[in-house]
């Protein structure tokens, strides 16, 4: 992820890192912070790269709370930038209006979304809702759908590429 920071003081202020910790279903499977400080002069703007990772090893906790919840994730990924001081000191600043969520909801075992499929064999005939291209139903061998978001900015801000909002369906489920 990249995004774009601006410094309108007249002094420049230095960004020791910028972190993020993605949760599902309130469950940390990532964290991190980037490689190196940044340095924004005074009244210029400044690109700062990230790359949210997701940890495998706590993806089976986030699993059962998945099944759990009658699968459906609460995806989150909060950011914030640490900033020094010409005190010495640091202070870590939320970064709220990053924030990113997404619902993710599966039918793994094809009890949802009965009236999707058909007579002739059970495969379900997925339709995108949302319209913007990046939560793309696709079809799973039992008959099931799959909802797999991407996670994305704009080239030039830090505004997500979609809206992270839930989209009713006809049939009362939600994509």
């Amino acid at each position: 992820m990249r995004f774009d920071v601006y410094n309108p003081q007249l002094e420049p202020y230095t960004l020791t890192e910028v972190g993020y910790v993605v949760t599902m279903n309130n469950v940390t499977v990532g964290e991190g912070v980037t490689d190196e400080p940044y340095v924004v002069e005074g009244g210029t703007r400044e690109t700062i790269r990230t790359v949210p990772v997701i940890r495998n090893q706590r993806l089976d906790e986030w699993w059962v709370s998945h099944l759990e919840n009658g699968q459906v994730t609460d995806l989150r990924i909060d950011f914030y930038a640490r900033v020094e001081l010409p005190t010495g000191n640091s202070l870590r600043i939320p970064l709220d209006a990053l924030t990113y969520e997404r619902t993710i909801e599966t039918d793994i075992f094809g009890t949802k979304n009965a009236t999707n499929t058909t007579d002739t064999g059970g495969s379900a005939t997925p339709t995108p809702t949302d319209g913007d291209g990046t939560a793309t139903p696709t079809p799973t061998d039992d008959g099931g759908l799959v909802d797999t978001p991407t996670v994305g900015t704009d080239e030039d801000t830090a505004t997500p590429t979609s809206s992270p909002t839930a989209t009713p369906t006809d049939d009362g489920g939600i994509i």
